[in-house]
């Protein structure tokens, strides 16, 4: 009926109301384009009416809830300028804000959020979006407190929103990257009973969960709901998994339940829990972390067996992670422990192997002269072309005057040339490899 006056020809006094009035029609049908339009159409269309401010204003705000978000942030600045005071001022400002968040310019955001704050500190009359995003930018720019203090105004202001639980959710994170984890846990547990059946329920009691690996041993009331997820982690990624096998976040979970059996010293079975992730998600998002995970939780057991001289149970370690992509995550202390013991136990090739993957990693120069001593006791490499390439390295060191080529590296190559006729070679590094 609205576009039925419009498209009587000629001018009527109450077209600018009509333009209004249609514009608000297609904002109540979520039709937020065409409601743009009605109302840019009345602020050209009518520049002397008294609604043309309004509609400015509103013309932009449909743009913001269109998800054009540059758009509307621009007519609003433009708003703004001629209206600094006005009664649509104050939304203005924090949808300009709002606008910048959501396409992360972040600066930008955070000045916005900064001014307007300033201008109306009570935030009373923001809407509930503007507000929870507001909340959001905190907490994504690690401004914790100040994250803190504006959830807490919009579960104040709006307890009833369909993004409360979420909310809640992330106010615990904010609790609990500032270090106050009872008052984190306390807000996880609230989700837990009042959300439950819900994924805002299941990701606060994953969060206990990961609280408890990373923050463990800390006394909370015994009638808290979920309490379980803290005391016992691991029974908690497991009962999270048994309930969604197609769960979005089985990999994270899988990833999680490892690591914390690895910090509760539980290493065999935070070695299958890892190798069980690389190979379901041999690509995924965890799939390098998961690499490292699983050298960090052989470690002790490989010094362990070495210790110990079971040469055999560091070739099956070995050969388990390695062939998972772990081997060149190992530090380099139990790299060495590792060649030295596969050579002990005479599998030279896995020896090999990781004497090898320990040139991958960081190491200092004593790691590196018992690497080579490892490596020239081994006649495959030793007669190969690395072992070559390495040997003219070390010749260059000797003819620099550098003593620190470890004596059995000189006698192996020596042994090399004297096999191959290079007397003259052989004989000079049997000299240096006898001297004193």
């Amino acid at each position: 009926q609205y576009k039925a006056v419009l498209a009587i020809e000629g001018k009527s006094d109450a077209n600018d109301l009509v333009y209004y009035r249609l514009g608000s029609a297609y904002e109540k049908l979520k039709f937020y384009y065409e409601a743009s339009a009605a109302f840019a159409n009345l602020a050209v269309k009518y520049p002397a009416s008294p609604l043309r401010q309004e509609a400015q204003f509103r013309s932009a705000r449909m743009l913001h809830r269109a998800g054009k978000y540059q758009q509307a942030a621009e007519k609003l600045i433009a708003y703004l300028l001629k209206q600094p005071n006005g009664k649509n001022a104050k939304i203005a400002y924090f949808t300009v804000a709002d606008c910048y968040y959501r396409v992360q310019q972040t600066v930008n955001a955070e000045l916005w959020y900064g001014e307007g704050r300033k201008k109306w500190p009570d935030l009373r009359g923001v809407p509930p979006d503007l507000l929870l995003n507001m909340g959001y930018h905190y907490y994504v720019a690690r401004k914790y407190q100040q994250a803190i203090s504006v959830l807490c105004r919009y579960l104040s202001l709006y307890p009833r929103e369909g993004s409360v639980p979420g909310a809640i959710v992330t106010l615990g994170n904010c609790y609990a990257q500032n270090g106050q984890i009872p008052s984190a846990l306390n807000l996880f547990s609230l989700v837990v009973e009042r959300y439950d059946g819900t994924l805002d329920a299941q990701e606060a009691a994953i969060l206990m969960a990961d609280l408890g690996v990373a923050r463990p041993g800390i006394k909370i009331s015994s009638v808290m709901q979920g309490l379980a997820n803290y005391e016992d982690p691991v029974s908690a990624y497991e009962a999270i998994l048994r309930k969604n096998a197609d769960f979005p976040m089985v990999e994270e979970l899988l990833y999680k339940k490892s690591l914390a059996l690895a910090k509760f010293g539980r290493h065999q079975e935070s070695i299958s829990g890892y190798i069980g992730l690389l190979d379901r998600y041999p690509y995924g998002r965890h799939s390098e972390e998961g690499r490292r995970g699983l050298a960090a939780a052989a470690a002790p057991l490989v010094k362990a067996y070495a210790s110990k001289g079971d040469h055999l149970a560091v070739a099956d370690l070995y050969l388990r992670t390695a062939n998972k992509g772990a081997g060149s995550f190992y530090d380099r202390e139990n790299l060495l422990l590792i060649g030295e013991s596969l050579k002990k136990a005479g599998l030279n090739d896995l020896a090999l192997q990781a004497l090898q993957d320990l040139e991958k990693s960081d190491r200092n120069s004593a790691d590196e002269q018992r690497r080579i001593g490892a490596l020239s006791g081994l006649e495959t490499w030793r007669s190969g072309e690395d072992g070559k390439k390495l040997l003219s390295e070390l010749l260059q060191k000797r003819t620099a005057g550098d003593p620190s080529v470890p004596r059995e590296v000189k006698k192996a190559f020596a042994e090399r040339f004297y096999r191959e006729g290079d007397y003259p070679k052989a004989a000079l590094l049997y000299a240096e490899a006898s001297a004193g």
